[in-house]
């Protein structure tokens, strides 16, 4: 199952869940006739992706808006429980010769990862640096205390195009780490030999910091190699030369054993170099057992004015006496910086302003009229401020 979080839709990130990247690309069709610059923000693989969706449910009700999927949540909160859950602890029940004999704490061998084209595409959460390495986090934007997410940036989130869903060998954001290949004899009919059938799994070694550390180097150098090339069969020959220089192979005889294999020897790596980055909700042992064994992934977040304060987007939480304030501000700008400033407030979708709820198609046809003329209005914008720089 596929889990993923939109950009702001009328102030809000959607979340949910589908069986493929083609199913999350119907969703955003759909989510789009309402909001029509909808982009998917970021997405992973998660074989528990239900129990993920629930949690949001139970731990941020304060921040959902009524029944739907919608959460008031910046998306580096949104983020990080999706993160501290695919980490978190879990717990299993021993027993010996059918007699329980305790409970065990783990960690599943879990990551922020999606399978694609036979290619385990593991997040640059963990080749980056943390949040660092992520792209979409550079969406969010701000003029000193008011931090809000650019809805329009299209540069880093998804589109899911057909293109990017099933041509491009790179996702933003993530980089293929093992590739599965299928490998088999025919006999003179033509028809596939059985026991001929074998899958060579290539991955890349990263057991060390050593190691680790030479393959994001070579990473980088084989970035600016790729997006020299003019072709997509140009890109993909560039990727398969990578992969024969610096992946290992084993050859399996079962596919999902080969994709089981990479799974694991990929999170100890992680394990090994960026320990770190694999921190997650802890297993409650104070939790009666008749109540269930549940981690804080699964607790409601109390509620208080610092943590709603703290995780709100803020666009959503501004008065219209902040943004005021802000605009008044901004007016004792030098006039280029006030430009800027101003482009940025465009962005901002003012008309969630003293409208009721109920008014919800007329604010959308709205936000549609601004979005058409925004760029008209960019560019006014720029004829007065040379106006303005001409008469002085």
């Amino acid at each position: 199952m596929i889990f993923y979080c939109t950009t702001l839709i009328n102030n809000y990130h959607k979340i949910g869940i589908s069986s493929s990247l083609s199913g999350v690309k119907k969703r955003l069709t759909t989510y789009r006739s309402a909001a029509p610059n909808t982009q998917i923000l970021f997405f992973t693989e998660l074989s528990n992706a239900e129990e993920l969706e629930r949690s949001f449910k139970i731990k941020f009700d304060y921040f959902r808006i009524g029944r739907s999927e919608c959460y008031d949540l910046r998306s580096d909160i949104i983020l990080s429980h999706v993160l501290k859950f695919i980490h978190r602890d879990q717990v299993e029940r021993v027993y010996k010769k059918d007699k329980f004999i305790k409970n065990r704490i783990y960690k599943p061998k879990r990551l922020f990862y999606i399978w694609r084209k036979d290619r385990l595409y593991l997040s640059n959460y963990y080749l980056g640096g943390g949040y660092m390495g992520l792209e979409f986090l550079s969406n969010l934007e701000s003029i000193k205390n008011f931090k809000y997410q650019n809805p329009l940036n299209p540069i880093r989130s998804y589109e899911l195009t057909d293109n990017e869903i099933y041509r491009w060998s790179m996702l933003r954001d993530f980089f293929p780490v093992c590739e599965i290949k299928e490998d088999y004899k025919r006999n003179k009919k033509g028809e596939v030999i059985e026991k001929s059938r074998k899958f060579t799994l290539f991955f890349s070694d990263l057991s060390s910091k050593r190691k680790f550390k030479d393959f994001l180097n070579k990473k980088k150098k084989f970035f600016e190699d790729y997006y020299k090339q003019k072709t997509y069969y140009n890109q993909e020959k560039v990727f398969d030369e990578f992969i024969k220089r610096n992946y290992k192979k084993k050859i399996f005889k079962e596919k999902h054993i080969a994709a089981s294999y990479a799974r694991e020897f990929i999170y100890d790596c992680m394990k090994t170099n960026v320990p770190n980055l694999l921190k997650g909700y802890k297993f409650n042992k104070k939790t009666p057992e008749h109540v269930g064994f549940y981690n804080t992934s699964h607790r409601s977040l109390k509620y208080s004015q610092k943590i709603s304060y703290l995780f709100r987007n803020s666009s959503v939480r501004r008065s219209n006496y902040e943004l005021k304030r802000v605009i008044s501000k901004v007016s004792h700008y030098p006039i280029d910086k006030f430009a800027s400033s101003i482009k940025s407030l465009i962005d901002f979708p003012v008309m969630s302003f003293d409208v009721e709820n109920e008014k919800t198609e007329l604010k959308q046809r709205i936000r549609r009229v601004i979005l058409k003329h925004k760029r008209d209005a960019f560019e006014i914008i720029e004829k007065l401020i040379n106006d303005f720089k001409n008469k002085k």
